[in-house]
């Protein structure tokens, strides 16, 4: 799972972006772990948190700047043009109009314990396919 902070980052205005089919996402955790071919959720903190779109990971992790197309959607200059360990992720679905809400999926009991939901801080989560954990 990957987490899209929209103090820095206007993700959802990226995955309205229909041009946007590949983007970079940050690996700040994992990186022994994720690797090309796994499932992607994406997902944005805060208001209405929840998942807004689901892909492939389509790089293993590596050094790597954000995309020209993805750029703009940064909110501090700061975070542009930055080299850092990233992956590719192809999109397969946006749920931008109508997202898992975070309210609705920790109603479900095979997902209360995913990692997002006891520890919020950070960017990369672990999802299994069990237990959410």
């Amino acid at each position: 799972m990957f987490q899209a902070n929209p103090l820095r980052y206007a993700v959802y205005d990226a995955l309205a972006d229909d041009n946007l089919k590949e983007d970079m996402w940050l690996v700040s955790r994992y990186q022994s772990d994720i690797r090309e071919g796994d499932v992607a959720i994406i997902w944005k903190a805060r208001m209405r948190s929840g998942i807004y779109a689901v892909g492939d990971v389509i790089s293993n992790p590596q050094m790597m700047y954000d995309s020209d197309e993805s750029t703009k959607y940064w909110k501090n200059a700061s975070d542009q043009k930055q080299l850092l360990l990233r992956v590719k992720i192809r999109y397969g679905f946006k749920f931008i109009q109508h997202p898992i809400l975070k309210t609705e999926l920790e109603k479900i009991s095979e997902l209360k314990s995913m990692e997002i939901f006891r520890h919020a801080q950070g960017t990369n989560f672990k999802v299994s396919r069990r237990d959410g954990s």
